[in-house]
């Protein structure tokens, strides 16, 4: 689990921090450290929901998964609807917060760039990288774990 998280949160950061962000060099403390931070938090609940779901199903469908098998099917066939199931339910918590965000609730990121005297089209474009990076992430994250619990 740990060298998933870091693989994708390592690859995520850096791409935010280089190419979105425009920070020179990418690793700048006062930037990549809060980003990574930040990145790590919420793709460790999604990664820890996507096992617990994955090791879940796997158990509870043993005999699909058997029948499958053994009518031809190889793992990968045989272990897909369920795979795809554990990604659907760890992914949504991050999907509801993409959906309601800046309309009913204001990030603590953007909200302390406002208060510091950011102006406000800067910090509403940090705060959707940040959300799009903590996206992008989890997702990275929790398909590798499930690609790594089921295949």
């Amino acid at each position: 689990m740990f060298i998933i998280l870091f693989i994708s949160n390592i690859f995520v950061t850096y791409l935010g921090t280089a190419y979105v962000l425009n920070a020179e060099p990418f690793w700048n403390p006062p930037v990549f450290v809060p980003i990574i931070g930040m990145l790590l938090g919420t793709s460790m609940g999604s990664v820890a929901m996507a096992t617990e779901k994955c090791l879940d199903q796997f158990s509870s469908h043993v005999c699909m998964l058997e029948t499958r098998l053994s009518f031809g099917a190889s793992r990968y066939e045989a272990s897909l609807p369920l795979a795809v199931e554990c990604i659907r339910v760890a992914l949504l918590p991050i999907i509801t917060q993409l959906s309601v965000m800046g309309m009913i609730n204001i990030p603590g990121m953007m909200t302390g760039q406002i208060m510091a005297g950011t102006p406000l089209m800067e910090a509403v474009m940090y705060q959707q990288c940040i959300m799009f990076m903590v996206a992008a992430s989890s997702t990275l994250a929790v398909i590798m774990m499930v690609g790594v619990n089921s295949f």
